[in-house]
């Protein structure tokens, strides 16, 4: 619990947005999905932490909640454990990007090893919960170099101990999907928004897209506050965005120009959102792969079903 309560940075009520999660069948569905335009309301698939919940216990196979940075994942999770706890359940939070690297680095990667490095007493602890533990895991995308094997060694919860467990990962391919069930984070809906911003945002704008994402919301709602001339412009948020959620730096440490710079270059001669892989890393275009992998596993850039 206090692991949990820590891991909760949601101090204001205006912090507390209402979010759904989503079921899918399979990881194309989930990035068709998040490519749609916010809904005016949640419909039905639109699930509560609380129906999500009671929605992981029933699956036969572990749940792989993905979306891209900034969709509230980490808290999203919270809200599942807290609901664990008032039914009765023992939820065991695993903090991944904690996980000793070395021993993330060594095969095979066990469940009794994940444990040893994010819960006092280890899996024993766990073993003892049984029927009743549920394992809720956050960070994996933290550890970009060791997901799969990280993953994989998760999945067995469910197979060995009929455990219900639920992993939270940014939006990218994966080989080991399919010992999961996929999951995403639906993006906030306009009347969610509205709750919380009123009319201060004009209409025709296109505010909803950019704010359907609870990261930029929150940060709209902090550096507003009562002022509405306060507001962030885009590329304040965006800036925020890429340094908190790509780059792991804070804002005032971090520049955007050496991502900014190749990307308009390469729109100025692509002229869509899509390109081959080689032109990014073009001499021309200037765009480093350390940072294209870095976007990748944001969920800021996205990769088609053709490698190239």
């Amino acid at each position: 619990m206090l692991v949990i309560e820590e891991r909760d940075k949601r101090k204001r009520s205006d912090d507390n947005l209402e979010l759904r999660g989503a079921f899918m069948d399979d990881f194309t569905a989930i990035e068709n999905f998040l490519r749609e335009s916010p809904p005016q309301s949640y419909g039905a698939n639109n699930m509560s932490p609380v129906d999500f919940f009671n929605t992981v216990i029933k699956q036969s196979r572990p749940v792989l909640l993905s979306a891209p940075g900034g969709s509230g994942k980490t808290h999203f999770l919270i809200d599942i454990a807290l609901e664990a706890l008032e039914q009765g359940y023992a939820p065991f939070w695993l903090e991944l990007s904690k996980l000793d690297e070395e021993s993330a680095g060594q095969l095979p990667l066990s469940a009794e090893r994940i444990f040893r490095f994010s819960v006092a007493g280890g899996i024993d602890t766990f073993k003892a919960a049984l029927p009743d533990a549920i394992v809720i895991a956050d960070g994996l995308n933290e550890r970009s170099d060791f997901r799969e094997r990280i993953a994989t060694g998760l999945a067995q919860l469910r197979r060995d101990y009929s455990a219900s467990t639920i992993l939270g990962d940014r939006l990218t391919a994966r080989g080991s999907r399919e010992n999961f069930k996929p999951a995403t984070l639906s993006p906030l809906s306009i009347d969610e928004i509205r709750k919380h911003v009123g009319t201060a945002l004009a209409e025709g704008e296109n505010w909803e897209l950019l704010l359907s994402s609870p990261f930029f919301l929150a940060l709209y709602l902090k550096v507003r506050g009562t002022d509405t001339s306060n507001a962030l412009t885009r590329n304040e948020m965006f800036r925020s965005y890429f340094a908190t959620h790509v780059f792991n730096r804070r804002p005032d440490e971090w520049t955007s120009e050496e991502i900014a710079g190749p990307a308009y270059t390469l729109y100025q001669r692509i002229k869509t959102p899509a390109a081959p892989r080689s032109s990014w890393t073009d001499t021309d275009v200037g765009f480093k792969e350390i940072d294209l992998q870095r976007l990748q596993v944001a969920g800021a850039v996205t990769v088609g079903p053709e490698p190239a």
